[in-house]
């Protein structure tokens, strides 16, 4: 069998996986021949494993998976072996008990011989010869003692290691050793070009994005935050990064049976209040945008609906160590307009919002946008997907400079005409502007009013108790430009009345 050298030159990423591309240029003899590629990542997905060459014909491609062999157990030991030994080992701790007896009757003798000594020359008594023998003595049994200790010691100590067993070697790092073996014939012999490709799990990607604001421009920066534990790294491939979802739409939707009834109309009519989502479109020239379709609501990547491939403009390495991996993909330079948007009834922050519009030839996935100005990071935003040539928003930060205090109130219900039959409540809402430096700031306040759907409730705008400049659009939206000076403050109003009929209940 004949070893081939295929590294990995190309790797497509996708939400949930990685199609690889490995890349060989092989000698094949006249005939058939046999090839092993090893070592692969014991992940690879054997269905999806696919062979191509130049010349020749490939007639069979598998991948073969085998598991180390353990270690061979060592022989059991002989029990009459280990019975001798236990025996030993008995014998020689009772003498170290006896050893370590007689040391301490030793240094008892010594000890008191040495203070018998200290009293009698106290009381002037001199028998240095007697007291000289009986040291000498002393001594040298106490030595005599510690070196039989030493050698039951080492004694037990050979027996032990004698006791001990060798461990088996360890098994191998590796659970699974996987090759890919390739058997192809050739008429003639030939140098031909082969691309393998397969897929493998533990591996995915998502888009991220940085905005740096500088003056009037913002430049940003698109990435892919990658993270693969397939068991191979990826060193200096070409990178392809794609929003295909391949098990999307695989079984269609299940039909619920839908009973019909039939009751009696009530003469209450209940309404309730919900929020609805306004989207802008870009303003200009609108010729050439369709509006995007909304993707489907899976967990991935919103790409509008359409698959898109981004290729990375270098090589890059991703290691496999499931750490994500930042590798950029585009950036442009467009101009901005910033501005000061207050939208007291979300926050009560006069916040720094600035407008631009997509200039690049790609669109911007959604995903987490770094936010950088000349201090360097301030934060975190998020984009949605944004198509080419379309405008969008990023807000950085509240304004510090700029107090906020709002205030909303509800009267109480009264009867709105003579008969009774409508009722009216009446709110207001006040809004104080304060700026605490020196430099003046324009500031767009945007509020609202509910907007009604029946004619059972209307929303009746109150112009005499609103600042001047309020009026509602279409869907209930109020707006102020507000020129605030150095150390000055600003106080805005909005009123109206929500009126209904007294068979309305409200949920």
């Amino acid at each position: 069998m004949l070893e081939m050298d295929a590294p990995i030159t190309r790797v497509t990423l996708l939400e949930d996986r990685a199609y690889v591309r490995r890349q060989a240029r092989l000698e094949l003899p006249a005939g058939r021949s046999r090839w092993h590629l090893s070592p692969v990542s014991p992940l690879l997905v054997d269905k999806t494993l696919s062979a191509q060459l130049t010349g020749g014909k490939v007639i069979q491609a598998s991948v073969e998976r085998s598991l180390p062999v353990p270690p061979e157990p060592l022989p059991a030991e002989d029990p009459a072996l280990a019975r001798e030994r236990e025996r030993q080992r008995r014998d020689l701790q009772q003498q170290v008990l006896l050893n370590e007896r007689e040391l301490h009757s030793a240094s008892t003798f010594l000890d008191e011989l040495t203070r018998d000594i200290c009293k009698q020359v106290g009381w002037g008594v001199e028998e240095t010869a007697a007291w000289e023998k009986q040291l000498l003595e002393l001594t040298e049994w106490k030595e005599q003692l510690v070196e039989e200790r030493h050698r039951l010691d080492v004694a037990l100590e050979a027996l032990q290691q004698s006791s001990v067993r060798p461990r088996p070697p360890a098994p191998p790092q590796s659970e699974t050793v996987t090759e890919v073996l390739l058997e192809i014939e050739s008429s003639s012999p030939q140098t031909v070009n082969l691309r393998l490709e397969y897929s493998l799990p533990c591996a995915c990607w998502r888009p991220s994005h940085r905005a740096v604001l500088n003056g009037d421009g913002l430049e940003l920066q698109s990435e892919a935050t990658c993270w693969q534990n397939t068991g191979e790294d990826w060193k200096e491939v070409e990178l392809v990064f794609s929003t295909q979802r391949l098990s999307l739409g695989n079984e269609p939707p299940s039909a619920q049976p839908d009973t019909l009834r039939t009751q009696k109309k009530s003469s209450e009519v209940v309404v309730a209040e919900r929020d609805q989502e306004i989207f802008e479109l870009p303003s200009g020239d609108l010729s050439g945008l369709a509006p995007a379709p909304r993707a489907s609501e899976v967990p991935g990547i919103d790409d509008g609906g359409q698959v898109i491939h981004l290729r990375a403009p270098q090589k890059s390495t991703i290691p496999s160590h499931g750490k994500p991996v930042r590798v950029a993909l585009s950036s442009f330079r467009c101009d901005t307009e910033l501005e000061n948007v207050l939208l007291g009834e979300v926050c009560s922050e006069v916040v720094q919002k600035s407008r631009q519009r997509n200039t690049s030839s790609d669109p911007l996935l959604a995903g987490p946008v770094d936010l950088i100005r000349e201090s360097g990071l301030i934060g975190r935003a998020s984009l949605e997907y944004v198509a080419a040539a379309e405008g969008f928003a990023l807000g950085w930060g509240p304004l510090p400079s700029v107090r906020v205090v709002r205030q909303s109130r509800q009267g109480s219900e009264e009867k709105d005409d003579m008969l009774g039959g409508w009722m009216r409540v009446k709110h207001t809402v006040e809004i104080t502007l304060s700026n605490l430096s020196a430099d003046s700031h324009t500031i767009k306040v945007l509020e609202r009013i509910p907007v009604s759907e029946l004619k059972q409730v209307e929303v009746v705008f109150d112009a005499k108790n609103s600042s001047p400049g309020a009026l509602p659009d279409a869907n209930g939206f109020v707006s102020w430009t507000v020129e605030l000076g150095a150390r000055a403050r600003q106080h805005l109003k909005l009123g109206y009345s929500l009126r209904r009929r007294k068979e309305v209940v409200t949920a």
